[in-house]
C-alpha cells in the first residue's frame, strides 16, 4: 500500500509513517485531541465508533479499552499502550469526565464523526504533514496504518483481526506484504525436523 496516493492533483495519505505520525502527536497541545488520536490509532477505531468509548470502557488493570464496531454492530476489548493510558488517566481527570470520554457538542452524545475528522486534519494542517488543499488526510488514514505498520510493531495478522473486526480480505489489502522468496527454505524445516525427529 502506497502511503500517498495522487488523484485529480490531490496527493491522499493513505498510510502515515512514524515520522508523520509522532509529529502530530507532539505538537498537540491538549489532552482531549491527544488522547483522540492516540485511540484511534491504537484502536484503529473509525471516525463514526470514537463517540461510543466510555470512561467504565476502560480496564485500567488488564491495560484494555472496550471498542464498538459500527459496521459489525459488536463490541470488542483492545489493548492499549501504558503511554496513552497515562494520558487518559489525566485527561479524564483534567476534564473532570463522568461517563463519555469523548463527550460531543450534544446533551449526553458522544463525539462526532466530522468533528474527530477534522481534528486530525487541523493537527496534520498545523503540523505540515498535510495542508489539506493539496495533500489531504483523512480520519481513516490512523486505521490504515495500524493494519499496514501492525508486522513492523509485532502484532500479529490474528490481533490485527481481532483489533479491527475486518475481514481478512480487507486486512490482506494493507497488511504489509509477505515476500515468499524465502518460503522454500522455511518449508524444507518441516523435512529437517522431521528427520531428526525420526
Amino acid at each position: 500500500m502506497p502511503e500517498t496516493v495522487v488523484r485529480r492533483g490531490v496527493a491522499n495519505i493513505e498510510v502515515m509513517t512514524s515520522r508523520q505520525y509522532n509529529k502530530i502527536c507532539l505538537a498537540v497541545d491538549n489532552l482531549r485531541d491527544l488522547c483522540l488520536i492516540q485511540l484511534g490509532m491504537e484502536t484503529g477505531r473509525r471516525a463514526g465508533e470514537m463517540e461510543h468509548f466510555t470512561i467504565s470502557g476502560i480496564d485500567w488493570d488488564e491495560g484494555e479499552i472496550h471498542c464498538y464496531d459500527i459496521k459489525k454492530k459488536n463490541w470488542v476489548w483492545v489493548g492499549i499502550s501504558s503511554k496513552l493510558q497515562g494520558d487518559l488517566k489525566r485527561y479524564i481527570n483534567t476534564a473532570k469526565l463522568k461517563t463519555l470520554l469523548f463527550p460531543g457538542r450534544r446533551e449526553g452524545r458522544g463525539i462526532g464523526d466530522k468533528q474527530v475528522d477534522l481534528i486530525l486534519k487541523q493537527w496534520a494542517k498545523e503540523t505540515g504533514v498535510a495542508d489539506n488543499d493539496k495533500v489531504v488526510i483523512t480520519w481513516h488514514c490512523l486505521r490504515r496504518s495500524l493494519v499496514s505498520r501492525a508486522e513492523d510493531l509485532g502484532i500479529s495478522f490474528p490481533e490485527v483481526q481481532h483489533i479491527t473486526q475486518d475481514s481478512p480480505q480487507t486486512l490482506l489489502k494493507y497488511y504489509k506484504k509477505v515476500s515468499l522468496s524465502g518460503l522454500g527454505k522455511k518449508l524444507q524445516k518441516l523435512y529437517e525436523t522431521s528427520q531428526e525427529e525420526g
